[in-house]
């Protein structure tokens, strides 16, 4: 009777997923098969990705554009694209079963890096491209001192360090065979920025989004929203933050990320996934 059951549950899930898949529009082309947005953010893949039920946020494509990851609650999912095609999302292997976010795969495509609350605290995790999947996850050390990881096609990696005690700064993550051995504060006036703090009043610097080449960085200061962004300044060191709100980005936006091919900005907000023109940004740039 008890194989009876489990069978009849297990008929009722496989159903349940491949009408899921059944019913998932056709999306070919880049990002989801959608119209690019303008200088204005917009609902990403509206009644697709951005459901008006859930809670999805942090948007992420990795480097061949094949795979988008994005949160829908404490699950990261991710949507393949396969044959021309665009499936269902579901939740990824290689953090299934835990509650993590914020995925990001590094330009090398060889490895994944993602946040994950357990039992015993939060840590960063990190899994390694093993043919068509991905290694068993290992945790990158330094536990509950960082979080969010962002890198630049040189193989520059950011983080938002958070030490106990300590006002939360945008720092360089140094490493070691992919696991973290420090996390340096950037040089220049980013962490400096006056303005940053959130709404009860304490500096909060976080979510750092950089830009393929290294020359920006997004992040926020109220805990995923009130988005900035700091510009590379050309002795290396960074430049006090400018509010994105001046180029028409509401407070409510953050959690930003950067497709790799520098086009658009993904922010995260009102429970949905948003996408505007990179170009946004370009506009603030310093002139040299």
């Amino acid at each position: 009777m008890k194989q009876r059951a489990v069978l009849l549950l297990s008929l009722i899930f496989n159903v349940g997923s491949y009408a899921a898949q059944d019913d998932f529009p056709v999306l070919k082309g880049p990002y989801l098969g959608q119209k690019p947005p303008g200088m204005t953010p917009e609902v990403f893949a509206p009644g697709i990705i951005s459901t008006p039920d859930r809670n999805e946020f942090f948007a992420s494509f990795s480097p061949d554009g094949k795979e988008f990851y994005f949160n829908r609650g404490l699950t990261i999912m991710v949507s393949l694209l396969r044959d021309g095609c665009w499936t269902a999302p579901k939740p990824a292997s290689f953090s299934a079963g835990n509650r993590a976010h914020e995925a990001h795969v590094t330009y090398d495509n060889r490895r994944v890096f993602w946040g994950c609350f357990t039992d015993n605290g939060y840590a960063i995790y990190y899994n390694e491209r093993n043919g068509e999947g991905w290694s068993e996850a290992k945790n990158a050390g330094m536990a509950g001192a960082g979080m969010c990881v962002t890198s630049d096609i040189n193989g520059q990696v950011f983080i938002t360090r958070h030490i106990p005690g300590e006002a939360p700064v945008i720092a360089n993550v140094l490493m070691n065979n992919g696991e973290f051995t420090g996390m340096i504060p950037l040089k220049g006036r980013i962490n400096e920025t006056k303005g940053v703090e959130n709404t009860k009043g304490f500096r909060n610097m976080s979510h750092p989004a950089v830009y393929p080449d290294g020359s920006y960085i997004l992040f926020d200061c109220n805990g995923g929203s009130h988005p900035w962004v700091s510009f590379r300044q050309k002795d290396g060191t960074w430049g006090e933050g400018v509010d994105l709100t001046r180029c028409g980005v509401g407070k409510e936006f953050g959690l930003a990320t950067i497709s790799r091919d520098g086009e658009y900005i993904f922010f995260s907000g009102n429970d949905d996934i948003y996408w505007v023109s990179a170009k946004i940004v370009e506009e603030l740039r310093p002139k040299q």
